[in-house]
């Protein structure tokens, strides 16, 4: 793979920049606490970018209530963005929900099945069992029914 291309999975999605702005000292705030998708990541929700390089990033456990936009540099686009859970027995589901980066339909219907299919590449490589994976914003709460948070 050429210098600076990102991995094939991700090649085909275009660039997105984010829709809405931050307060400021919110872009970028995260970089130190990213971390990339692995076996090593605790079970949790998480939210997830795709940089433009290609790399998957997964911010702290939702809870703390970052932003898509904490985990990659202020004014860098993404290829995509979504939430992920990872379950105590490694089974990872994710969707493409991400009010910042896709406002609206997150992907066309030629593009999701390519999302799909990169998703589970990443956790697949990651070392972890591809759940549900969702190609638009279906909420991930609904597979933990003990947990009530709105719009994850």
């Amino acid at each position: 793979m050429p210098e600076g291309e990102p991995p094939h999975h991700w090649s085909t999605f275009p660039l997105r920049l984010a829709q809405s702005p931050d307060p400021p000292g919110v872009a970028g705030a995260a970089l130190r606490t990213r971390q990339p998708l692995s076996r090593a990541t605790p079970p949790g929700l998480y939210k997830f970018v795709v940089d433009a390089a290609g790399h998957l990033w997964v911010g702290v456990d939702v809870e703390t209530a970052i932003q898509h936009t904490s985990l990659v540099p202020p004014g860098q686009p993404v290829r995509a963005a979504g939430n992920i859970l990872i379950t105590a027995d490694g089974t990872t589901h994710a969707n493409a929900r991400s009010g910042h980066y896709i406002t609206e339909s997150p992907f066309t219907p030629a593009e999701e099945p390519a999302f799909l299919d990169a998703i589970r590449a990443e956790i697949t490589a990651a070392g972890l069992t591809p759940g549900q994976l969702f190609g638009g914003d279906q909420p991930l709460v609904t597979l933990l029914p003990h947990r009530r948070r709105r719009g994850t």
